[in-house]
């Protein structure tokens, strides 16, 4: 029995891009682990909401793949009631775990931006942006837990008395919610960014490569618009094929832009097992150096910089507490010091 005829291209198209980056984000991960070793560095928060965001986009892949079995990119009239029962089952664990996953990732890339910038306001914003983007979770998912009742009339239309409120508008809102998140998530660190003592092209090329988020936000945004532009979820099967192609594309390559910041001493690594030199040395016994903080000047301290940048680029932090430094990128970084304690002050 052939499971997705061959004639479904769109459907072959939605596992075949899947696949593709389902596979650059577990590269992404596994490097991203090989920078922590390469450095000395254990794994953080950041890094265990990636990986929770990766399992659960992984997921929302094998959930795509059962629609795609069940009819995905067919019309509606071609399906058996068995495979349209399967698939609005699958349909709804693609929405819960999309919920989920962006989520995930989201709250690692924030993680990784109060690691990296010490600053007290700035610390208390992601904060407060980590805790709004909890409260969409667990409101998006009241919601569809409530949409349809009951509950089994998500997937059995034949349920007597069973009814459902305006999915589309859900669906709608939530990729609204969703776009407007990655968007402040992608805009957040450029102020510090922007503050960093450095030559403009390093700055340039550091705000350029926490900026690929954007990228993300148009995947996002274009998602919204395709679920928008349909008129209802009569033909859910064959209309709503792209939207779950970009669904499985945000979280995925999300996971990948959370660990690009973390890859340089990967990629200098391999340059030098690849035989090319290099100025620098990514292991843990560099010579110590000093780094001075970014802030007012009754703030700025020097600090013991075990990995000593080619130029000052650093944030505002305590000096009351000895500093761990962790090799994000060798000179051209956002910074090497990332403090064990937060700011009080």
């Amino acid at each position: 029995m052939v499971l997705i005829p061959s004639y479904n291209h769109v459907g072959v198209s939605a596992i075949t891009v899947g696949a593709i980056a389902s596979f650059l984000a577990i590269t992404a991960a596994v490097l991203r682990v090989w920078a922590r070793r390469i450095t000395g560095s254990s794994l953080d928060s950041s890094d265990w909401t990636c990986f929770a965001g990766l399992v659960v986009s992984l997921t929302l892949f094998g959930s795509t793949i059962n629609t795609v079995v069940q009819g995905l990119g067919l019309n509606i009239n071609e399906l058996s009631p068995k495979q349209i029962v399967e698939f609005s089952k699958g349909l709804l664990v693609g929405n819960f775990t999309w919920t989920a996953s962006n989520t995930l990732v989201r709250i690692s890339i924030i993680l990784l931006y109060i690691r990296i910038f010490p600053n007290r306001k700035f610390y208390m914003i992601c904060w407060i942006f980590i805790a709004e983007n909890i409260v969409c979770w667990v409101a998006n998912y009241i919601a569809l837990f409530a949409i349809c009742r009951p509950f089994a009339y998500n997937w059995d239309k034949t349920i007597p008395h069973g009814y459902c409120a305006d999915q589309q508008r859900l669906f709608v809102w939530t990729g609204v919610q969703n776009l407007i998140h990655d968007i402040f998530t992608t805009i957040m660190p450029m102020p510090m960014l922007w503050g960093l003592k450095m030559p403009w092209a390093r700055k340039i090329s550091i705000m350029l490569m926490f900026a690929m988020g954007g990228g993300i936000c148009v995947l996002t945004m274009i998602r919204t618009i395709e679920t928008a532009k349909k008129a209802a979820l009569l033909n859910v099967t064959g209309e709503f094929a792209s939207v779950g192609i970009l669904s499985i594309l945000e979280p995925l390559l999300g996971v990948v832009n959370a660990s690009l910041p973390l890859l340089r001493p990967v990629f200098l690594r391999l340059k030098e097992c690849m035989g090319f030199p290099e100025n620098s040395q990514v292991t843990k016994d560099s010579h110590p150096g000093y780094i001075q903080s970014i802030g007012s000047r009754r703030m700025r301290v020097k600090l013991n910089d075990p990995f000593p940048l080619d130029t000052i680029a650093s944030v505002r932090g305590q000096s009351s507490n000895e500093p761990r430094s962790e090799l994000v990128s060798d000179g051209e970084s956002v910074k090497n010091l990332i403090m064990e304690t937060r700011p009080t002050d």
